[in-house]
Formats: C-alpha cells, structure tokens, sequence
C-alpha cells in the first residue's frame, strides 16, 4: 500500500473511531477501523487544540483491546 492510501486509513480510522481514550500531556489515541476494518490505533497530540497533529498509527495492540470492552 502506497503512503495515499495509509494515510486515507488512518483519517477513516479517526473520523469513524470506536474510542477515544485521554492519555497524558494532551495526547490522545484513537481506536477505529481502517478501510478494510482492521482496527488501528491514532495518536493524536493536542485534539482539541487549533492545530492537532498525529504521532502515532498502527494496527491495534494487544493491551489496548480492554478499551473497547
């Protein structure tokens, strides 16, 4: 997959999230589905702010699978 397309997945993942979850120091990560469904996790650094910038993607690990219960 070219970087177009993970960066289309990582947008679906946030905008079509199952959680959001308040980290430390105004980071946020979301859990949502890519484009084929897989969930993925998104870092996000200061969410609500005028200028929020990810950090972090990838598929969703093992310890964060207790957010979704």
């Amino acid at each position: 997959m070219n970087a177009t397309g993970l960066l289309l997945d990582i947008l679906h993942a946030v905008r079509n999230a199952h959680r959001k979850i308040d980290m430390d120091n105004d980071f946020t990560m979301m859990i949502g589905p890519a484009r084929d469904t897989a969930l993925i996790e998104v870092g996000i650094l200061d969410i609500d702010g005028d200028d929020p910038v990810i950090m972090h993607a990838m598929p969703l690990r093992a310890h964060l699978y207790r957010y979704l219960d």
